[in-house]
């Protein structure tokens, strides 16, 4: 959809094929799909709500007043330069990077198997919970670290008990390392 189009609400699903979104929606953009990448770029959008069984997820320069939700059955998926409220990410089978994305609330992050990337990552609540998969990245600021690994190394910095922010990880197989931005 062509940048230059703005929409009240908006609700696509399709069987098979890609989805390349790049125009405003003031309150609901609802993306659903079963075979196909899914691409949403350099727009705003009121709430986000994206579904799909096989394919990969991209948000780019996107910016959401209230809610992301991403789900994907097999797929990576990838936050590049988000802003939103809340978000919440579930992948049966994928990667999951998120890079220079903030996010104010709340955010979860839950995959069966796939690691988990984060690279100037923010959000004041962060759960995120991996069965088979490493968890990687980098904060801007200090927080309360819970980490959780049965079998993996954990490395992350010291807990920030003065911060309002808490960063909960946990994971079965893999292994847990965060640092601080320098």
């Amino acid at each position: 959809m062509p940048k230059e189009f703005h929409f009240d609400n908006v609700m696509l699903e399709t069987d098979t094929g890609e989805v390349n979104w790049r125009a405003s929606v003031d309150w609901r953009l609802e993306l659903y799909g079963g075979t196909g990448d899914v691409s949403v770029r350099d727009g705003k959008v009121g709430e986000l709500d994206i579904k799909t069984t096989t394919g990969e997820v991209c948000l780019k320069n996107t910016t959401v007043g209230q809610k992301i939700t991403v789900e994907t059955d097999t797929g990576s998926i990838l936050l590049d330069k988000v802003f939103c409220r809340d978000l919440t990410t579930e992948s049966g089978r994928g990667a999951l990077t998120l890079k220079d994305t903030t996010v104010t609330e709340e955010c979860y992050v839950l995959t069966e198997t796939g690691d988990v990337s984060f690279k100037r990552f923010d959000a004041k609540y962060s759960k995120v919970q991996t069965d088979t998969g490493d968890v990687k990245g980098t904060l801007p600021l200090g927080a309360v670290f819970s980490v959780e690994s049965e079998t993996g190394d954990i490395r992350v910095p010291k807990s920030n008990t003065s911060s309002a922010k808490i960063c909960e990880v946990s994971t079965n197989t893999g292994d847990i390392e965060i640092e601080l931005a320098k």
